[in-house]
């Protein structure tokens, strides 16, 4: 059938032109449409992403051509504002917890003396103690006496009377007394050795001299180590001095060698005697009322230094 229609019409030139450029147009819109033989939706997304490219690539020249304006627009910093108003204050916090105690303060000085205070309230008279000779109940005589008002008498009785007036003329057997003595030498010229002499006397007589050797010097180092040829008539300290019957003992106390302890010092009573007697080493007895200590100090080298000895004694009657 068509072949009868191609040899019925006549093709021109213009006619071929015609027919291929509306075919053209047809298959030429359908290739656009569908994005080259894609499918639609797939069109669709090659032309978003190619929106997309283009727009960021604008976005992105349009940011950097503002910082690039920025940075030549920005000029130096302006000078610093004025202080603001101080705000108002906050709410005040808890209490926190308590410190330690903090050091005891140096004293304070003595403050001035008070004001005297007012007088007192006069107290009540006293009442006088009435006295009478006589006392019925007192065998060697007395007195009555009673506070006036009180209606109580006492009778106050006379002692016996003492024979010798009232002190026993000798130190008793056995009994004992006691005393202090102390001793400061100057060496002032220098001496390699001196002597000093010094008393002591007995309250209470003895009824006889103590007998040769029996008195006795009884060294600090002797009654910290109760040990000695003294310390066995003498069994007490300078603290508390005691001594056996028939014995004078001499307690060494307190003793200061000026400059410090000196091993070549010799410094201690060496002699003991009676007061009528002339003072010599080794000697050591006493008189009835008292004795006469000799004490000694001795050095390789003289110097110019004082030296002091305190100390205490007793002596028992026999």
């Amino acid at each position: 059938m068509f072949g009868a229609v191609w040899r019925r019409v006549s093709v021109s030139p213009g006619w071929v032109l015609a027919v291929v450029a509306l075919v053209f147009a047809a298959t030429g819109g359908a290739y656009a449409a569908d994005g080259g033989g894609r499918s639609p939706a797939a069109a669709k997304t090659l032309v978003a992403k190619k929106t997309s490219v283009r727009g960021s690539g604008v976005a992105s020249a349009s940011a950097a051509s503002k910082k690039k304006k920025k940075a030549v627009l920005r000029g130096p910093r302006g000078p610093r504002g004025l202080r603001g108003a101080t705000g108002a204050a906050g709410p005040q916090g808890p209490a926190g917890p308590q410190g330690p105690a903090g050091a005891a303060g140096a004293k304070g000085e003595t403050g001035s003396a008070g004001a005297s205070g007012s007088d007192g309230v006069a107290g009540a008279s006293g009442r006088s103690v009435v006295v009478h000779d006589g006392a019925a109940r007192c065998a060697e005589g007395g007195i009555t006496v009673e506070v006036e008002g009180s209606g109580e008498a006492h009778e106050v009785c006379n002692g016996e009377s003492a024979e010798g007036g009232g002190f026993a003329p000798t130190l008793p057997k056995g009994s004992s007394e006691t005393g202090v003595w102390s001793s400061e030498i100057e060496n002032e010229n220098a001496r390699v050795e001196s002597n000093e002499l010094l008393s002591i006397s007995f309250p209470v007589r003895l009824a006889s001299p103590v007998a040769e050797g029996h008195a006795v010097f009884v060294t600090k180092e002797e009654q910290a180590n109760k040990s000695g040829t003294g310390y066995a008539h003498c069994e007490g300290s300078v603290e508390e001095p005691k001594a056996k019957e028939g014995y004078l003992c001499v307690y060494q106390g307190h003793t200061e060698i000026e400059g410090g302890a000196n091993p070549t010092v010799v410094y201690g009573v060496v002699g003991i005697t009676r007061p009528g007697e002339t003072p010599k080493f080794d000697t050591f007895t006493t008189g009835t009322a008292g004795a006469v200590l000799l004490l000694h100090y001795e050095e390789e080298e003289g110097n110019e230094l004082e030296h002091e000895m305190t100390g205490s004694w007793a002596v028992t009657g026999a």
